[in-house]
């Protein structure tokens, strides 16, 4: 090594603090600040390194010609990974870095694994956080993860933490992988007779954000899936929120645990004919609603009078093709718009109805993890591949929620997209001139957002 250069890093040693190292590339010297964490995998420590930049005989460092990062949009999810960030660091030491890190991404654009190095490196938190993103580093710390089940059981307690009342729900991807075991032929509604993940999900009602993600078995149905979940976490003093393709009988095997199921409209105990006892509102349409005693049990039955309009106008038309036949109508007019619900425990009309509204917050989860989960099914080669893929979507979703949770909260969601608070949070800059940082011009719709979110997003000292 010569003489300038073992200067130099002496030098910057001391300025920094840091170990580093220089490595020659071409005709040029590049200065490298230099760690190591352990491998899992390998049983070893692996050496990391993340670049500072070119130097020169002079023992001049040149800074990364890259000086701009995107900050707004950065900084927002920094902010609401501080929930989980202690959780994960106990949880994952080597790699929690990389998991929020990924969690960011899939929320500021839809990125495949094979992007995500060059995506992360134009925001400002890759300055501040040591992430390795290669894609040959995802792929071993997916397998990690994923391999990690008690560290995942952990993490999943934690954050479910206090919520009494769980949305559960169940969906399923496909897949043509041989060498992924959990992928098995099952039920689908599309009756499609190719190899399945299926997927189980609870969604904590109290702080709307999902609170455990992992695969299953394809052939697994809703009542064994459930009692997995219900025998690996206490969930005996929680309230279930299932969907109407589950059955009571499922839940109540569990003593001490709560539930509110949709009922098929073939059931034996629904009486459609009973009287109205209440009426409500809920996002603008009508609702009247009903409950009957039955044993330990309450049905709850609810009427959506815009539903109803559109089912027996539906009938009717059928009738008009020769479909369905005109007498049918008088028997079948009590059933149109009907929400039949079971409960073993009682609740006001109204606040049965908006726990059970709540699924289709869940349901919503489920469309954004599978657009993402398209692009990378070449790195899901094996179950702990596919373990670790969904426990990193599920922190996805949770910082995702954040944003989501609070143009609800202000009745904005209607009008403001979380792409859109993030987009416009992105057109804020750092400004990096060697150890000087500042932050560009904050446009007026950038701090429009900031003032939505309710956090201090932009400080005063970094502002040009």
């Amino acid at each position: 090594m010569e003489k300038w250069i073992r200067d130099l890093i002496d030098r910057e040693k001391a300025a920094r603090g840091v170990p580093l190292e220089v490595k020659p590339i071409g005709n040029n010297h590049y200065l490298y600040q230099v760690t190591s964490i352990y491998d899992k995998a390998t049983r070893k420590r692996r050496k990391v390194s993340k670049y500072i930049g070119r130097v020169d005989e002079n023992g001049v460092v040149i800074k990364n010609s890259r000086s701009i990062f995107e900050y707004g949009n950065s900084r927002l999810l920094c902010l609401l990974a501080d929930d989980i960030e202690p959780l994960l660091r106990r949880c994952f030491p080597d790699h929690y870095g990389e998991i929020i890190a990924i969690s960011m991404i899939r929320n500021i654009a839809p990125t495949p694994i094979r992007l995500m190095k060059s995506r992360w490196e134009k925001l400002y938190s890759s300055q501040e956080m040591d992430a390795d993103l290669s894609p040959n580093a995802i792929s071993s710390m997916l397998k990690l993860i994923g391999s990690d089940q008690e560290a995942q059981r952990t993490f999943f307690s934690g954050v479910m933490q206090g919520s009494r009342y769980l949305i559960f729900d169940m969906s399923s991807i496909f897949s043509r992988s041989e060498n992924i075991r959990i992928a098995e032929r099952g039920y689908n509604p599309r009756h499609i007779h190719i190899k399945q993940i299926s997927m189980v999900m609870l969604f904590s009602h109290s702080m709307r954000k999902p609170v455990l993600l992992k695969p299953v078995p394809g052939s697994l149905r809703d009542p064994k899936a459930f009692a997995a979940v219900a025998k690996d976490y206490s969930l005996k003093n929680c309230v279930i929120i299932a969907d109407r393709g589950s059955s009571p009988s499922t839940f109540r095997k569990i003593r001490g645990m709560g539930f509110i199921v949709p009922l098929r409209s073939d059931s034996k105990v629904i009486d459609y004919h009973l009287g109205i006892e209440r009426s409500f509102s809920y996002n603008g349409r009508g609702i009247n609603a009903s409950s009957k005693r039955i044993g330990k049990e309450i049905l709850y039955v609810f009427e959506d009078t815009m539903l109803r309009y559109e089912q027996e106008s539906n009938f009717i038309a059928l009738i008009g093709e020769g479909k369905r036949r005109q007498q049918d109508l008088t028997a079948m007019r009590p059933e149109f718009g009907k929400i039949p619900v079971l409960s073993n425990m009682y609740l006001e009309p109204e606040e049965a109805y908006r726990m059970w509204k709540t699924r289709e917050e869940i349901e919503e989860s489920f469309d954004i993890m599978k657009n993402d989960l398209e692009e990378d099914k070449t790195y899901l080669q094996d179950d702990d591949a596919v373990r670790g893929y969904f426990f990193t979507i599920l922190t996805a979703l949770y910082l995702r929620y954040g944003i989501l949770n609070t143009l609800k909260e202000k009745g904005l969601n209607g009008k403001i997209s979380v792409s859109e608070v993030l987009l416009e949070l992105s057109k804020t800059y750092m400004i990096i001139r060697g150890s000087r940082r500042t932050l560009s011009e904050i446009p007026k719709k950038a701090e429009k957002m900031e003032e939505i979110m309710g956090m201090k997003l932009f400080p005063k000292i970094l502002r040009s």
